[in-house]
């Protein structure tokens, strides 16, 4: 049995930033005014958007604190577990790490956030678009 890493739980978080993101973009730009008038229903539907894109995103922060702790406990050794020790050190601070190795692990890590990053701002996009056009 593997142990839990915490990838569910910030997969979990993400969907719900994501949505919770859209949702407050949506009530934040709703059009509450009609015909010269201010309509109660709408000012209702727009804070209850608004209100539950917050609630969304705070519970995305939740799970991402949750993820964070189980990712740090996965890395502990489990009961079963021998526990290695050595008697001369095997992290050797005079050497650098060389360029490519950097360079390697800068590009794995930003691969996966920035494609999430611009999906976000294109739904973003899309949908104040949508809000302010799409009803003419």
């Amino acid at each position: 049995m593997n142990r839990p890493d915490g990838s569910g739980q910030f997969a979990g978080g993400w969907t719900l930033l994501v949505f919770g993101l859209l949702v407050s973009i949506w009530g934040a730009v709703m059009d509450t005014t009609g015909y010269g008038s201010v309509d109660a229903g709408d000012l209702v539907t727009k804070w209850m958007l608004f209100y539950t894109g917050g609630g969304l995103i705070s519970a995305a922060f939740i799970l991402f604190v949750a993820g964070w702790i189980i990712q740090a406990i996965s890395f502990l050794p489990s009961r079963n577990e021998a526990v290695l020790t050595t008697s001369h050190p095997t992290l050797f601070l005079d050497q650098p790490a060389s360029d490519t190795e950097t360079e390697n692990i800068s590009s794995d890590v930003r691969g996966p956030t920035i494609w999430i990053i611009l999906a976000c701002i294109g739904a973003a996009t899309a949908l104040i678009l949508y809000s302010f056009y799409g009803h003419q």
